[in-house]
């Protein structure tokens, strides 16, 4: 049983748990009330938010009790996420039903087997009560669990929405979906129209308006008699809500926000109650200023709360804190860092008593859930997970002995000898153990009685080795007297000597096993740090490698990960900087500008140098805004001094100077794209200036804004000028005319109120597209012409200052308060990747002129340029390698091929086409041409000869070509698709040669053999080879069906084969063998040989990439890391493989280690902090302690 103190004296804050039923939920009623009647109005409404927002409290204190007051029937809340799924049954489906049979008497459920039969209307129909007169009402918490449970199960998920379309087509039945905001373009664009109503009615949660949280203050403490001083809730609510801004001079500044998150409040002012009142609240008491200052930072405050409550849950369960610490850390997160779940026992779970969860669960660290008369555990809230994990690396760092960690490590690898105390150590753990006896476990126990063990059976080599010695010598003084005895001698001494080295052999066995265990656990440590420190990570990765020396076993996971922190850090180098207002980069990407405070402007050459190169004075003031015209002879600034100023460039001669006709503080400056119009914004009124470069004259009346404009910039075409406005207006303007065109407001709040603009920018290929961003950390898409808000880009968690898109169009970057940098895929709505290493603001970002580079400045005090290689913009679907290693091409979800130059991965052409993708991209054996199959059936045909020319189509296969193949000797291609033929075309003039047709479903696949003898195609219902000269199918070498992918290798006839349900496999048609690769996990669709024939690459849908040796099976190297690889090719010398990656870019992994760790040392931008070594324990302080191959700026 669960139990409680007296609830007079509980604390009235929930701490980190949501709120539950007959709980008062202050703050909320405005959002309640509008919940509540969409969802009776509308039906089926969608419910997203932040995570943190309080989606669950508001459901269950405030939204079903409303329902319940209207006679709904309200079902039991509804999670899709079973943990353990009956064999052959819809999880997600049967999950629900399992969720819902918890309203019956625990006799009338429904076993899981009769449930499975039923589909979830059939569920429906039979099973609801007749009470539910006026309509029932499904209520699903967390609904992201249906995207992120397993996420290779597509066709499950589209089961599951297919039933779950069917079961609300019945209009007496409501359904709302709680879901995090970050799954909800996702959700949106793959399954709404599975869905009735398509998912359009949707309500945004916000996080707590401060006056809403200074009601969520209040309230509670209110409720108990206790008041808060005169203003200081405002001001405790002021404070949670602090984000930091650009002020009006440009200098990084404090805020207040417009929002707080509930769960920070609650677990604060939960503290903050627990230090006002330790022995309970009595009526009349007061909170102080005073009180609420010595609580400290929202982290600080989220730590305590967890030690305190688990220092409490050991005292009550009579276990040691440690143990407490090792259950949460391992049962209830995941070494994802995700919330996991542990079926809670009768008297234990999994560990821990129930006296010690009852105490976790008092104290809302720990929340249980009642499923089919089971409890299951998770953590309270997901944002508890990272303070939590600080809390307790440290305690653990503090409080463990050398002998306790050692034992920790022994038991996981296997209890290897290896890892063992000897000698010293193993002297120091007795002594740290015979003053410790009642902290050891059973585990550390038997780890040092197998210590003991060890030490005896070396001292005992040892009293061995030297009783053999002297045997040895006293038969050597005694040789002269008998040959027989010197023999006996010298085999004493042979024995003897082989003991020794026995024992040598056991120590440097020891040694190596404990540099390897040291070198996984700083791989571990990598891991962690990948997407949050991916600098970190990569140092962490150097130094598990240069932990293991020459002759010590290969660690496959060691390269595995140093492979993918390489992969991940993208720094090149940073330049530290004085204060700027302004960043921008020439066109020519050569210097980088930047404005001061105290009115110059200073000019770096693009390389990372500190000292800059040039120092021009330009304004009395500050020098505000900079800008370098289309063609990089000019630059403009404006100022505090109300001035704009033209300059050349690199000269930085001053040309003309403009005094705008009102003082006024000047802010950005840009150049339209002709150059022939130069636009400035005020930070201190709502008035924008469009002038003539020529004579800095006025080029139209000043256009004036209805509220104060923080951004500007010009359409690609010039026609056009927007603003971003302080009101969350984004409004159009002519250039020629300064007439106002459209206004675009973006939805506003309940209450009327929008969130400030704070970036505004065109694509440069799309006059009609148009992005905005600002203090919602939100990104607006909008078609102009249309004045349509297309669709909402969500990842951030602070305001955006800035928004780019790359040169080329393809990608758009975005620059944060949160200190990230984000790279958006527009057309998909989806997040590629993220850069992270600024410690500050990042207010400035721009792209280099090829779209590969990315410049960016925060308000740490740096400018830092990040490599973008080969990042193609959408989900990248196919690569190709040239024959001679030149180039790289690869193809998307979109209508672009694009051309890459190998060695330095810059863009070297874009081929585009009308298709909605291609795929399966292949260079001609001569590589003179480029061929892919499309959408629509056609294959294209592109000459490298003449880029500029038109491709040369084929209609293939109408309806989708999937595959197209050049023979050997380039004269013909091979394409499959949809139907079910191959077809031969002549590549000379196009002309079909044969149709190779047979009985089977569409062909994903097809490759000639070396010899060009022979086609095998994968067919969804078998393997198809064919003989090309006879135009006949000959036996296939196995008796499965279902292929997916096929590959002749380049020299004899091996074939490798992708089969559906059975591994891959390579057959050896000539002499009948075959190598089965059983340990490749399920779901490869491609597969590629090495140009020797030696190797084979297979991409897989649990984002690993592996490398076979093809004639023995034996795993070379598994490649992380990538979102979803769908297809991998080897470089022609067999070193480096290249990745399609869905996030929308095309990695590089190198299979030598040698040049791997080359690799990874040049792009460490710095070593390790005092504070890293000391978490980490790394001693020397340094990622390479042979040798600091680093100058102290830190670059290449």
């Amino acid at each position: 049983m669960r139990t409680s103190s007296d609830p007079a004296t509980l604390p009235p804050y929930i701490g980190a748990r949501p709120f539950r039923r007959n709980e008062t939920i202050y703050g909320r009623a405005r959002e309640s009330r509008d919940l509540l009647s969409l969802l009776v109005g509308d039906r089926i409404v969608l419910l997203n938010s932040p995570s943190g927002a309080g989606k669950t409290s508001l459901i269950q204190a405030a939204l079903i009790p409303r329902l319940e007051q209207r006679r709904f029937l309200v079902r039991p809340t509804i999670r899709v996420g079973v943990p353990a799924p009956l064999a052959g049954a819809n999880r997600y489906v049967l999950s629900v039903m399992q969720s819902l049979e918890e309203a019956r008497p625990a006799n009338e459920q429904l076993p899981p087997s009769t449930l499975a039969s039923l589909s979830l209307d059939a569920y429906l129909s039979q099973h609801t009560p007749a009470t539910a007169t006026n309509g029932q009402v499904l209520i699903f918490d967390q609904f992201e669990e249906v995207l992120t449970l397993d996420p290779s199960g597509e066709e499950e998920r589209l089961q599951f929405f297919t039933q779950l379309g069917d079961a609300l087509a019945d209009p007496w039945r409501w359904a709302l979906f709680a879901i995090r905001e970050e799954y909800v373009a996702a959700l949106l664009e793959q399954y709404a129209h599975l869905v009735p109503t398509r998912f359009s009615n949707s309500f945004r949660l916000n996080l707590l308006g401060v006056e809403a949280a200074s009601e969520a203050i209040r309230g509670p403490a209110g409720s108990q008699g206790v008041e808060f001083e005169a203003g200081v809730a405002e001001a405790l609510a002021r404070d949670l809500a602090m984000i930091v801004v650009q002020d009006s001079s440009g200098q990084a500044v404090e805020r207040v926000g417009l929002s707080v998150e509930p769960v920070q409040l609650q677990v604060v002012c939960y503290r903050l109650w627990e230090r006002r009142f330790p022995a309970g609240a009595v009526a009349q008491q007061v909170i102080s200023a005073a009180d609420v200052a010595a609580l400290g930072s929202i982290d600080n405050a989220l730590e305590e709360y967890y030690a305190s409550g688990v220092a409490r849950a050991a005292a009550a369960g009579q276990v040691p804190e440690r143990l407490v610490r090792a259950w949460v850390d391992t049962q209830l997160i995941t070494r994802q860092g995700f919330r996991s779940q542990v079926l809670a026992g009768n008297e234990s779970s999994f560990g821990l008593n129930d006296a010690t969860v009852d105490a976790l669960t008092n104290a809302y660290l720990v929340r249980e859930e009642r499923r089919r008369g089971v409890t299951w555990l998770e953590l309270a809230h997901d944002r508890l997970i990272a303070p939590l994990r600080a809390n307790n690396a440290r305690w653990f760092a503090e409080n463990l002995s050398p002998l306790q960690r050692q034992a920790e490590i022994w038991m996981a690898q296997g209890q290897p000898e290896s890892l063992l105390f000897r000698e010293a150590e193993l002297a120091t753990a007795e002594t740290w153990a015979s003053t410790h006896q009642d902290e050891l476990t059973s585990q550390e126990t038997l780890f040092l009685e197998n210590c003991r063990e060890e030490q005896r059976r070396l001292e005992e080599r040892a009293r061995t080795a030297r009783r053999m010695r002297t045997l040895a010598i006293g038969a050597s003084i005694a040789a002269g007297l008998a040959m027989v005895a010197f023999l006996v001698a010298f085999n004493f001494y042979t024995q003897a000597n082989a003991s020794y080295q026995r024992a040598e052999m056991a120590r440097m066995t020891a040694e190596s096993s404990s540099r390897m265990s040291r070198a996984r656990e700083l791989a571990a440590g990598a891991h962690t740090q990948i997407q949050s420190n991916p600098q970190r990570a990569l140092l962490l990765a150097l130094r598990a490698v240069n932990t293991t020396e020459p002759g010590d076993p290969d660690l496959p996971e060691i390269r595995q990960i140093l492979q993918q922190t390489v992969q991940e850090a993208r720094l090149r180098w940073v330049m530290e900087t004085p204060d700027l207002v302004d960043v921008a980069l020439s066109p020519d990407g050569e210097s980088i500008v930047g404005t001061t405070f105290d009115g110059e402007v200073l000019r770096w050459p693009n390389d990372g140098s500190n000292l800059p190169l040039q120092r021009t004075a330009t304004h009395t003031g500050s020098t505000n805004g900079i800008a370098f015209s289309p063609d990089g002879r000019f630059v403009a600034t404006s100022g505090g001094d109300s001035a704009i100023r033209l300059w050349s460039f690199p000269e930085m001669t001053l040309l003309r100077t403009s005094m705008v006709y009102s003082p006024t503080l000047l802010a950005q400056i840009r150049f339209s794209p002709d150059g022939q119009l130069l636009s400035a914004n005020s930070y201190d009124d709502s008035t924008i200036y469009l002038l003539k470069t020529a004579d800095l004259s006025l080029a139209t009346p000043p256009l004036v804004h209805p509220d104060l404009v923080n951004a500007l910039d010009f359409s690609p075409d010039g026609r056009w000028l927007a603003t971003a406005g302080n009101d969350g207006v984004a409004r159009i303007w002519e250039t020629s005319s300064g007439a106002l065109v459209a206004e675009l407001e973006q939805r506003r709040n309940l209450d009327g109120t929008s969130y400030p603009l704070y970036s505004i920018a065109f694509s440069p290929t799309q006059s009609n597209l148009l992005v905005t961003s600002g203090q919602d950390a939100l990104i607006h898409v909008w078609d102009v012409a249309s004045g349509r808000e297309e669709r909402t880009l969500f990842g951030h968690s602070n305001s955006i200052l800035q928004l780019a898109f790359a040169p080329n169009g393809a990608f758009l970057a975005s620059a944060s308060s949160d200190t990230s940098i984000r790279i958006w895929d527009v057309a998909a709505g989806q997040e590629l990747f993220s850069l992270h290493d600024h410690s500050g603001a990042v207010f400035r970002i721009a792209f280099t002129p090829d779209s590969a580079g990315l410049i960016s400045a925060g308000y740490d005090r740096s400018i830092r340029r990040w490599d973008l290689p080969m990042v193609h913009g959408q989900a990248v679907y196919g690569v190709a390698y040239s024959p001679d290693g030149r180039m790289i091409v690869s193809t998307a979800n979109g209508k672009d091929l694009k051309v890459w130059d190998a060695t330095s991965q810059a863009l070297l052409h874009t081929f585009t086409t009308d298709e909605y993708y291609l795929i399966n991209p292949t260079f001609s054996p001569d590589g003179q041409s480029i061929a892919a199959a499309g959408a629509s059936g056609s294959a294209y045909l592109w000459s490298l000869a003449d880029m500029q020319a038109a491709p040369r189509t084929i209609m293939a296969h109408p309806g989708g070509c999937y595959a197209v193949a050049w023979s050997p000797d380039g004269n013909f291609v091979a394409t499959s698709g949809v139907d079910t033929s191959v077809r031969v075309w002549a590549v000379a003039d196009l002309a079909i040669q044969r149709e190779l047709t047979a009985e089977a479903g569409q062909i994903t696949s097809v490759s000639w053999s070396a010899d060009g003898q022979f086609l095998a195609a994968a067919s969804q219902n078998d393997l198809l080879i064919w003989n090309v000269t006879a135009g006949i199918l000959i036996p296939k070498p196995d008796t499965f069906t279902n292929a997916k992918a096929v590959a002749w290798s380049p020299h004899g006839l091996r074939l490798a084969v992708v089969w559906q349900n059975q591994p891959p496999t390579v057959y050896n048609i000539e002499d009948e063998t075959k190598v089965v690769l059983e340990q490749n996990p399920s779901g490869a669709e491609r597969i590629h040989f090495s140009a020797d024939g030696n190797r084979v690459v297979l991409p897989n849908t649990d984002g690993s990439v592996r490398v076979w040796e093809s004639h023995t099976g034996q795993l070379v190297l598994a490649i992380m890391g990538s979102r979803s690889p769908n297809d991998a090719r080897f470089s022609p010398d067999g070193n480096q493989v290249i990745i399609a990656d869905a996030g929308g870019f095309v990695r590089l992994a190198l299979l030598d280690a040698n040049q791997l760790k080359e690799r990874a040392s040049q792009r460490a931008m710095r070593d390790f902090t005092v504070d890293e070594c000391s978490t980490y324990a790394i001693d020397p302080c340094t990622w390479n302690p042979g040798l600091n191959l680093r100058s102290s700026s830190g670059r290449e």
